[in-house]
C-alpha cells in the first residue's frame, strides 16, 4: 500500500515492540501531508481557505489532546511530547506549543490555550473529558460549515464529520444502555 514506506523503516527493538507513536506520527504526517497536496492543487479561493482552516484547527485540537494525554498517561518530557505533536499543519505557533509541553499541569496546559484564537472555542462547547473537546470541536465545526458555506466540498466533508459523529452517539447510547449507566451519565457523553 501507500503507507508500506513508513512501515518499512520501523523494526521491532530488543524487546520486539515497535514505537507505535513514532509510526502514528509518521502516519498523521503523510496523511496530512497528502491531504494539504490535494487541496492546494484541486481548490482555490474561499473553498481552499474553508477547508484549509476546518483541517488546521481540527489538527490544533489534536496536538492539544496529545499533550494533556501525554502528560497526564504517560508523563513524558516536554521535548518527548514535542516530537509527538504535528507542527506543519498547525495554526498554534511553536513557542506557544512549546509554553503546552513545559507546562507543569494540566490546567496550564489549558490556559496556554485557550490564549490562541483557536484555543477560545473550548469556552463554548460542553465537555466531561478533556478527550472529548476534539470530536466536540470538529463537530461544531461541521454543524457551522454545513449551514454557512457556499463550497460543495466543504459542505459534504463537514456532513461527513457529522454523520461520524452521530454514528458515535449511536453507539454510545447503546454502549450506555447495555452496561446501565445512568441516563444523564450517557446523555452528557452524546457530542451534540
Amino acid at each position: 500500500t501507500k503507507y508500506s514506506q513508513i512501515f518499512e523503516k520501523y523494526k521491532p527493538d530488543e524487546n520486539n515492540l515497535l514505537p507505535i507513536s513514532d509510526i502514528e506520527n509518521d502516519l498523521y504526517t503523510f496523511v496530512f501531508s497528502n491531504l494539504k497536496k490535494v487541496i492546494k492543487s484541486k481548490t482555490k479561493g474561499t473553498e481552499r481557505k474553508e477547508l484549509m482552516e476546518l483541517f488546521t484547527v481540527i489538527n490544533d485540537y489534536n496536538n492539544f489532546s496529545r499533550v494533556l494525554r501525554l502528560k497526564k498517561y504517560y508523563n513524558l518530557t516536554p521535548e518527548q511530547i514535542k516530537n509527538n505533536l504535528l507542527y506543519p499543519f498547525s495554526s498554534i505557533s511553536e513557542k506557544t506549543l512549546d509554553r503546552m509541553c513545559r507546562a507543569e499541569s494540566s490546567g496550564e496546559v489549558f490556559s496556554v490555550m485557550q490564549e490562541t484564537h483557536t484555543g477560545k472555542m473550548i469556552e463554548q462547547i460542553g465537555y466531561v473529558y478533556a478527550s472529548d473537546i476534539s470530536p466536540r470541536v470538529k463537530y461544531k465545526l461541521a454543524r457551522k460549515n454545513m449551514y454557512f458555506s457556499n463550497n460543495p466540498s466543504v459542505v459534504m466533508i463537514s456532513y461527513m464529520f457529522v454523520a461520524e459523529t452521530e454514528l458515535m452517539n449511536i453507539i454510545t447510547l447503546i454502549e450506555g444502555t447495555r452496561y446501565k449507566l445512568d441516563s444523564k451519565k450517557i446523555q452528557s457523553l452524546l457530542i451534540v
